[in-house]
């Protein structure tokens, strides 16, 4: 406005007409080639992605590219199992017009609809969202990918703890492609500066720790001071451990920041 230092902007949608996605990355180096996408009823689709060192979480306030484009919007990442460490993606989705917040991740799809004459979304239906509830948080999460049988044949090779304060972890095969466990900070059932204690079994081979954000869902902000002990060392906040299980034996081999560096592992010499 001339002669007032103001700025006043008219839309064409109400104060609760759009939704509002937030997207995070649990080592905030982000998503690489995954995105969230949002596929409008005309089959066209508008694409989000957190990135490398961006502020957690990304949010973007969605409204239909014009008032009359009703119908359903369907909210996912696609192929997301292509990108390195994809169980690290969350994001979430709040309709204004009802203060619903939906949560997902890289394996959840949510649509909702928009209504043309009341100029408001609503739900419709979900798969696989993220539950906060208490009762499904665990502190700590072996994820195996063998069967029974072959645990009981095989067995595990190592046994030794990880103690952490202050954030969640994942812990996966070097090149991110397979997730191995996972300990988490659950505000509903321990205070966030607690110690959590997880003890790891998995075979030989090389292996990567990411301390982070966790999905960023449990509604507690990660501490900057968070502390990470196992296999003879100790990181902090956006720390990586890459480490090599031999013969049962856990050797670090190298510790690695996510501000050194976001487009590379580190390495493995």
């Amino acid at each position: 406005v001339q002669g007032i230092n103001q700025l006043i902007i008219y839309s064409i949608y109400n104060n609760d007409s759009c939704i509002r996605l937030q997207l995070s990355d649990h080592f905030n180096d982000g998503w690489g080639i995954g995105v969230l996408t949002v596929r409008a009823p005309d089959i066209t689709n508008d694409t989000f992605q957190p990135v490398c060192g961006q502020a957690s979480p990304y949010t973007v306030r969605y409204c239909p590219n014009q008032p009359y484009d009703e119908g359903t919007y369907i909210i996912k990442v696609y192929e997301p199992t292509a990108v390195p460490f994809f169980w690290e993606f969350s994001w979430n989705v709040l309709i204004e017009s009802s203060g619903e917040i939906y949560y997902g991740d890289y394996s959840t799809r949510l649509l909702v609809s928009y209504n043309k004459t009341s100029k408001i979304f609503s739900y419709v239906y979900s798969e696989n969202l993220v539950s906060i509830n208490s009762t499904n948080c665990f502190l700590c999460e072996t994820v195996s990918f063998q069967s029974w049988n072959q645990l009981q044949t095989i067995g595990y090779s190592s046994f030794f703890p990880i103690d952490v304060t202050g954030s969640g972890y994942y812990i996966s095969t070097y090149v991110g492609d397979t997730l191995v466990s996972i300990g988490r900070v659950c505000p509903f059932i321990q205070s966030p500066n607690k110690l959590n204690q997880c003890y790891q079994t998995m075979y030989d081979g090389l292996y990567i720790l990411r301390l982070g954000e966790q999905l960023g869902i449990y509604n507690y902000t990660p501490a900057l001071d968070s502390i990470w002990t196992g296999c003879n060392s100790t990181g902090g906040l956006k720390d990586q451990l890459v480490f090599r299980i031999t013969n049962g034996e856990c050797q670090t081999i190298n510790i690695f920041n996510r501000s050194s560096s976001c487009h590379s592992l580190p390495s493995t010499i």
